[in-house]
């Protein structure tokens, strides 16, 4: 394919940068500017991906369940029938949303509405990734290492205009990661964690699954001494 040679020829160039030491000093390098200038380490890292979502946008967007989310959405967008959420109401909601924004009258207006969409929740998923990440590990090398793993794996083409709606459910469940983490650090009410436990859950059922760690969190809050706190936050 025209980025399979490219791409052997990339692990090639790494392998022999790793060899000479090259990757080590590069990482030191990134890792010292990205703690020291976050912001504009964040906005370099999104204008990257803004540019990878270009590049490698999905050319086959819908498969499966995709055909039946574009004629709800029509059937939504021509009054024709109405808006069914299933077990996403959140995600659902926010395409439709975006879908209105953009004014959508035809397949490609489709297929463009959804690009844009994920594209604006992958720069959102990249900043809390940033963040989340900074806030587990103190030592700079690990915090921008993890950070690029994380930001290189599989589920980031949700974001390139895949018609679904597991975009949105993926920068949820960053989002709760997010607050659990702030949580562990003290530097946000368990209120904080329920909250973005209720988006995530609210975005995609199948996310409640995660509830053994808010189970976790409360337990640690209580053991804290923390207790009222954890009370208010599960009343909330």
């Amino acid at each position: 394919s025209a980025f399979g040679i490219p791409y052997v020829l990339l692990v090639l160039l790494l392998l022999y940068a790793g060899t000479k030491g090259m990757i080590d000093a590069a990482v030191e390098r990134m890792a010292a500017w990205a703690r020291h200038r976050p912001l504009p380490f964040i906005a370099i890292s999104i204008g990257t991906y803004i540019t990878a979502g270009f590049v490698f946008r999905v050319e086959v967007p819908l498969l499966g369940d995709s055909w039946y989310l574009v004629k709800n959405f029509a059937g939504s967008l021509h009054g024709t029938e109405a808006l069914l959420p299933r077990d996403e109401p959140l995600a659902t909601y926010y395409f439709s949303l975006v879908l209105g924004l953009f004014g959508v009258k035809t397949y490609q207006g489709f297929l463009d509405a959804f690009f844009r969409g994920g594209m604006m929740l992958g720069a959102g998923f990249l900043a809390a990734t940033y963040v989340t990440t900074g806030l587990l590990f103190s030592d700079r090398r690990a915090h921008i290492v993890s950070f690029l793993t994380i930001c290189s794996l599989p589920c980031m083409v949700l974001f390139f205009g895949y018609v679904e709606t597991y975009a949105v459910v993926l920068f949820a469940l960053s989002l709760y990661m997010l607050a659990a983490v702030l949580y562990l650090r003290e530097r946000a009410p368990f209120s904080v964690v329920t909250i973005a436990f209720l988006v995530q859950a609210l975005t995609h059922y199948l996310t409640a699954l995660t509830l053994p760690s808010l189970a976790y969190l409360a337990w640690l809050g209580v053991k804290r001494g923390k207790g009222r706190g954890v009370a208010a936050g599960i009343a909330f």
